[in-house]
């Protein structure tokens, strides 16, 4: 089924193009993002966006210099040509891995001509400073970084644009409330204030659309979801009420399989309607799980990422994945620059089954050339579908982008 479902949306592939460009041009489109894709061959779906995204060192190196040629052509075209650019990364000054995506990045944006500084949206606990308020930090291949706090960086650089690689889940600092500032992504965007449950309902809009046009039942490239909000984890009458939603969904799901001869045993995602990093997520298959959960289970659903306290859940339609590489269960994730997918790679993990959250420990990338994915078992019409579905989510982040800020803020529209 899922080359069928490939080939229909690559035979309406011009009207599905035509149609996403004016609607990326409509809403202003966005710096850059990445999404998890899970295939399961009888459906496809996106089941993470992040607009903040770290990971551009997975990238294969034959695409860096087409993601550079992209992000070129952002900045020149569509940004004014900034000659000053501030990126703004995470406070994980310790994770080489981390700072080596930083690296790239920098490569990337760097290819203008433009000056990149770095700096943290807040200043790092536990690291001593050098008396220019900075950090000399190395990534795993020993390039160099320098590091400013936020206020030093502004000072020095004096920016043209800002670039949040930074998902705020601590809050907005300060300075960048600044309207002198043009910040990309927005930072009215951060997990602070977005939601996964907004994310999907727009996304659910534009698939209905998208789908319409391609002649689909858009639960083929979609995930069905609920959300409950108020909820304390390690309160009986909450988990009651969040496994209530759970048998709902499970039922719900179970109707689509029936309705298309899936002989599959339904599940679901209990996750935090807000943060990343595969934080705050349980895998379920009987709602039951959810009103008896362990103390173990109930203490990785209390918190998230920054010790923030988890109040607001998605149960979210499991896709299970058929991708396989080394017999391993692995899935695909994708890289835009604007509404451009300019890299791509395998997430594999070793730990877990086709049924399970891969963005685990035991995890590993695998990338991948766009160019030649059919040499990774991966056919020109089913990348089409990927790209397609990556686009997708994009513009859904736009709206989100464009919802938050309530249309004002210090992130000028993208307009090209």
């Amino acid at each position: 089924m899922n080359r069928l479902l490939a080939e229909k949306l690559y035979t309406a592939r011009d009207s599905l193009d035509s149609w996403l460009k004016i609607k990326e041009e409509e809403s202003g489109g966005i710096f850059y993002s990445s999404v998890d894709v899970r295939d399961a061959g009888f459906k496809a779906a996106i089941v993470d966006t992040n607009l903040y995204p770290a990971g551009f060192n997975n990238i294969h190196v034959n695409d860096r210099f087409n993601a550079a040629t992209q992000t070129y052509r952002l900045l020149e075209e569509c940004l004014n040509a900034p000659k000053s650019i501030l990126l703004v990364i995470e406070e994980h000054t310790r994770n080489k891995w981390y700072l080596e995506n930083v690296v790239v990045l920098k490569e990337l944006l760097s290819r203008s001509g433009a000056t990149v500084t770095f700096s943290t949206a807040f200043q790092v606990e536990g690291e001593t400073y050098d008396g220019d308020d900075s950090l000399n930090l190395e990534s795993i291949s020993g390039k160099a970084l320098k590091v400013y706090t936020l206020e030093k960086a502004l000072a020095v650089a004096k920016p043209d644009i800002v670039i949040l690689n930074n998902d705020l889940m601590k809050g907005i600092p300060e300075p960048l409330l600044s309207e002198n500032l043009k910040v990309y992504p927005s930072p009215k965007a951060g997990w602070h204030s977005r939601l996964k449950s907004r994310h999907f309902h727009f996304m659910d809009s534009l698939a209905a659309i998208l789908a319409e046009r391609a002649g689909l039942d858009p639960w083929f490239i979609t995930s069905l979801w609920r959300r409950e909000n108020h909820v304390d984890i390690n309160i009986d009458a909450d988990r009651e009420r969040l496994a209530d939603n759970a048998a709902e969904l499970l039922k719900s799901i179970a109707e689509k399989y029936k309705e298309y001869e899936i002989d599959s045993k339904p599940f679901l995602f209990l996750k935090a309607d807000y943060g990343t990093y595969g934080m705050g997520l349980l895998p379920v298959e009987d709602a039951s799980e959810i009103a008896g959960m362990n103390r173990k289970n109930k203490n990785r659903l209390f918190k998230g990422k920054s010790a923030r306290v988890i109040d607001s859940f998605i149960l979210q339609e499991g896709v299970p994945t058929i991708i396989r590489r080394n017999e391993k269960s692995a899935e695909v994730c994708l890289y835009q620059i604007g509404s451009q997918t300019i890299g791509s790679f395998f997430r594999i993990n070793n730990e877990k089954n086709d049924r399970e959250n891969l963005n685990s420990t035991g995890m590993i990338f695998e990338p991948f050339e766009l160019g030649k994915s059919s040499e990774y078992g991966i056919c020109e019409k089913q990348m089409y579908m990927y790209k397609t579905m990556t686009r997708l989510a994009g513009l859904s982040a736009r709206l989100e982008i464009n919802e938050l800020q309530n249309n004002v803020g210090n992130e000028v529209r993208i307009s090209c």
